[in-house]
């Protein structure tokens, strides 16, 4: 409120309610507090009080509960509890461990890995633990920290170039780029051979040219679908405009991951077709992904020319 007095009275009432309330009241709370902290209708000092009688109680009950326990709350209440417990060193190791292990939730992982990092100091072999997680933010995540502490590349960095998730591949790049003299493209071409084969093919694509377009072109007859995705995705990158009638090709392929890569590639590309061959395509096809990404390419049209043949499609849905 505006007011002043309303304020502090309010306030009072807050600090009663927190030493009556649960932990999961109060954390479910906290939402609120935040929302206050932002505005500008408050006595910065009222709103300290309250942020550390709030934070106490929290800390007071952690220490009752198991992490078991803290691990089942809903997202709100995790995300609000990480906030305050890993703020300071309030758990051991081995408990913040647990909570990383079991959190499913990227925002949650960030608190928890940042506040691992600050207090506990892991080992060079906890590291490598974190590097096979699952997230890809939290591989991310232990790079840039393990980077910190080794100041520069070191041995074995460049496996994470066969990483999956292209943010963790660029970084990875960018390391060996400025510490090291390896050849990355040379790098993912001999990884061509390997059981991460659809990754190196992307990877080549990343930091390739238009000299690679014909070392992934047999790749698109691959019977790995995960491969030929792969190929398309690379091209898309490689080609660009130059894979105007390649693309359209992948784009009919009656496999779903085929099609939607072939799909990424004409729109990262801006690719435009006819609208008449999208639309006689859209009703002739039978596969209803194509359908959709063939409806979707007519909608991004800019001319009108593609109206009546939309308000085709919209009739047809009804």
């Amino acid at each position: 409120d505006w007011v002043e007095e309303i304020r502090k009275s309010a306030a009072e009432l807050v600090k009663g309610k927190i030493k009556h309330s649960s932990v999961n009241e109060i954390l479910n709370s906290t939402m609120a507090l935040n929302k206050v902290v932002i505005s500008e209708r408050r006595n910065s000092k009222e709103i300290e009080n309250i942020s550390k009688e709030i934070t106490d109680r929290v800390i007071q009950d952690v220490k009752i509960l198991s992490v078991e326990e803290i691990s089942q709350f809903d997202f709100e209440m995790r995300k609000n509890c990480y906030r305050i417990i890993f703020s300071d060193k309030i758990l051991d190791h081995k408990q913040a461990g647990y909570l990383l292990k079991m959190e499913k939730h990227t925002y949650c992982l960030s608190i928890i890995l940042a506040g691992i990092f600050r207090f506990y100091e892991p080992r060079i072999e906890e590291l490598d633990i974190y590097l096979n997680n699952k997230s890809a933010l939290v591989r991310r995540m232990t790079l840039e920290y393990k980077y910190s502490l080794m100041g520069g590349s070191w041995d074995g960095l460049e496996a994470n170039l066969l990483d999956n998730n292209a943010g963790v591949r660029k970084y990875v790049v960018w390391v060996l780029q400025k510490y090291t003299d390896l050849d990355i493209l040379n790098y993912y071409i001999q990884a061509l051979e390997g059981d991460k084969c659809h990754i190196a093919i992307i990877g080549i694509g990343e930091n390739g040219g238009k000299d690679q377009i014909d070392l992934l072109i047999p790749y698109l007859k691959n019977s790995n679908t995960k491969i030929v995705k792969s190929s398309i995705l690379a091209l898309g990158k490689l080609m660009e405009y130059d894979g105007y009638e390649l693309f359209w090709k992948y784009l009919l392929d009656p496999r779903l991951e085929v099609s939607k890569a072939a799909f990424l590639s004409i729109c990262r590309n801006s690719i435009k077709y006819n609208e008449k061959k999208l639309f006689d395509e859209y009703k002739s096809n039978e596969n209803y992904h194509t359908k959709r990404y063939l409806a979707l390419l007519l909608s991004r049209g800019n001319t009108w020319e593609r109206l009546p043949y939309l308000l085709h499609i919209y009739n047809d849905i009804e």
